[in-house]
């Protein structure tokens, strides 16, 4: 038994076609504003994915399944199937709610009315408030319509009518039915003579129906299932066909009543003696299955150019089916979709159910104009309003949205750069356009001073992503101070702070070195930026400072034998004892020549006394360092 689209609802509310992830947009409700609720969905059940599947077995009562359909009763739900061999009728009590487990119970074959090889089977309410359920099935002579009568609940033990041949019923396989302007009408295929047979009840179903057989239409070649689309006010028919596995598309144009055209849509390789087939629309897309009978797996219809268009299959294995049979109307209860697949060969019903999901930032809202809302993640979501949910008066509408891709840029974390050094921004992957916050449009930004950069991509479907950088500079704290002085004799130490290496001009690699002789002294520091990925990354720093040396001595003296200031010399000389010092007159000429410290100059050259004046010296320490130079004054 197919199903088939909903009504159109007289409420309405708009979405964009397209978004981008994470892109807020806002539902505009267009509905009437005097409703008694609004419930919105914004992840309704979407037939684009793949649905949970449970076996529930044959509750004991089903023996070969065939076909099964299932109706909503003042709350509580029921179903009835054809065991195709055995010829009984199984009906299923699911209770409130069609993810429970049914309980099952045997209604019989009737006294044997139900025919050997029974197969389709539909429920319908009429007008009247009654329900019936009409069967169809036989082979040779015990081919025929049957209908069920259940009076005013599907709980009441049913009565049976047998309706006969009528139609030129030839091994007959699925049934629909359909309400079409206050007439009812229904549908089946004959497997052996390849035609399609309609009945018509009136305006009521308990009448007797008038039935016409239409013949072979469409090239239909052994016909199994069949399932009513109406599109754009016109009336479609598909039909497998599983002696060529093909589909045939009957149009009626806006009656079921006229005489449709046909065409076969060819042979499909996904589809292996295809059996049964449902189709619905919905949010905006029509879908449909198809039983794969020798394949023992589902084909999934797609149709995205609309039900007259080209259509794609997918063949969805699921692991519990064992040959299936029929399969039930694609039926939605508000934001979940149910779809029920009989296995003849095991006996069993398996169940397809298509539940909500959870990427929107708001799952649902009460308000009658809901407030902004994204997706998570690209994909295909639907999005459903309900007006006055639970009274005489609720309308369901639903819309579908696309969500694209969006790209996921990445700078990095927030980063240092050494003095006087450059940093390539670069996002590494490849987008379709990009946009730095100076208007650059190249993929990377060579950056050398410190301040917050921005990148904006667009991927190839249009969706853009933002990131930024805080770029800093890295501090250049090194200094060893002011040129400086040291006395001879004594050390000064240098301190280049708290680094990660030290590379000294003497050689050294500690963060202090003593100095005990002038000169000029530099130092390379390294310091750690960043550690990670294996790599470690440094800012080099170096700084020079001079050291000179303070010479401590007399001014003059007074060798004149009295005990006091009668030799001369630099203090503390004696750490140097291979020091030179040479002692020079006025004139230029050397008179005397001391090394180390012996004691000092008395104030004699070659064992005489020199006069009383004002003397030069070179002070040589022999340590590598520049000589020394002064002078010094002797008195009497």
């Amino acid at each position: 038994m197919a199903g088939t689209f909903p009504a159109i609802a007289q409420i309405a509310f708009t979405v964009p076609d397209t978004i981008c992830a994470e892109e807020e947009f806002t539902a505009l409700n267009q509905s009437r504003t005097n409703a008694a609720s609004y419930f919105w969905h914004f992840c309704s059940a979407n037939l684009t994915y793949t649905p949970s599947v449970a076996n529930l077995g044959s509750m004991g009562q089903l023996i070969d399944p065939a076909f099964m359909d299932f109706a909503k009763e003042n709350g509580q739900y029921y179903g009835l199937a054809t065991n195709h061999i055995s010829g009984n009728i199984t009906r299923l009590q699911f209770g409130n709610s069609l993810l429970n487990t049914p309980s099952a119970d045997n209604l019989g074959n009737f006294g044997g009315l139900v025919p050997y090889r029974v197969e389709g089977i539909q429920i319908a309410q009429n007008t009247t408030g009654d329900w019936f359920a009409f069967i169809i099935g036989g082979l040779g002579d015990d081919d025929r319509l049957l209908r069920l009568s259940f009076g005013n609940s599907l709980a009441n033990t049913p009565t049976i009518t047998n309706l006969g041949n009528i139609g030129n019923l030839d091994f007959p396989v699925d049934l629909y039915l359909f309400d079409e302007n206050g007439t009812w009408l229904g549908f089946t295929v004959n497997y052996l003579s390849n035609s399609i047979s309609r009945f018509n009840f009136g305006n009521d179903l308990s009448n007797p129906p008038l039935a016409v057989n239409l013949g072979n239409i469409g090239n239909l070649n052994r016909p199994f299932g069949i399932c009513p689309v109406k599109s754009n006010g016109a009336w479609h028919f598909f039909i497998t066909n599983s002696g060529t596995n093909s589909l045939t598309r009957l149009d009626f144009g806006s009656s079921l009543l006229s005489i449709p055209t046909g065409s076969n849509l060819g042979s499909v390789p996904e589809m292996n003696n295809p059996y049964d087939l449902a189709i619905i629309n919905d949010c905006e897309h029509a879908y449909g299955f198809v039983a794969s009978t020798f394949n023992s797996s589902m084909v999934q219809l797609n149709f995205p150019e609309g039900i007259t268009g080209r259509i794609e299959y997918l063949t969805v294995n699921n692991g519990s089916l064992s040959q299936p049979h029929g399969i039930s109307k694609v039926y939605r209860e508000d934001n979940e979709i149910f779809v029920f697949v009989t296995d003849v060969a095991n006996g069993t019903l398996n169940r397809l159910y298509y539940s909500t999901c959870t990427e929107p930032s708001i799952l649902t809202s009460n308000a009658q104009s809901p407030p902004a809302v994204f997706y998570r993640n690209p994909g295909n979501y639907n999005i459903s309003l309900i007006l006055d949910q639970g009274l005489p008066t609720e309308e369901f509408t639903c819309r579908n949205i696309v969500v694209k891709e969006k790209p996921q840029v990445s700078l990095g974390n927030d980063t240092t750069i050494c003095p006087k050094t450059r940093l390539i921004l670069d996002p590494r992957e490849d987008y379709y356009t990009y946009l730095w916050n100076n208007g650059q449009k190249n993929k990377t930004y060579d950056v050398d001073t410190a301040g917050t950069y921005w990148l904006e991509v667009t991927n190839n479907k249009g969706c853009k992503d933002r990131d930024s950088i805080q770029i800093s500079n890295f501090p250049d704290n090194l200094w060893l101070g002011n040129d400086t002085t040291y006395v001879l004799g004594e050390s000064i130490t240098l301190d280049a702070g708290n680094y990660n290496s030290y590379e000294w001009s003497t050689g050294q690699n500690t963060r202090t070195i003593n100095i005990i002789k002038p000169g000029d002294y530099a130092v390379l520091v390294k310091d750690l930026v960043y550690s990670g990925g294996g790599n470690n990354l440094f800012c080099i720093f170096t700084d020079t400072i001079r050291v000179d040396l303070q010479v401590d001595y007399p001014n003059f003296f007074t060798p004149n034998n009295d005990g006091y200031n009668d030799t001369w010399q630099p203090r503390l000389l004696f750490h140097y004892p291979e020091a030179e010092l040479l002692i020079y007159n006025r004139h230029g000429l050397l008179i005397a020549s001391l090394r180390g410290s012996n004691g000092g100059w008395d104030g004699t050259s070659n064992g005489k006394p020199v006069t009383p004046d004002t003397y030069w010296f070179i002070l040589d320490l022999k340590d590598g360092s520049k000589p020394i130079r002064g002078s010094i004054t002797i008195k009497r």
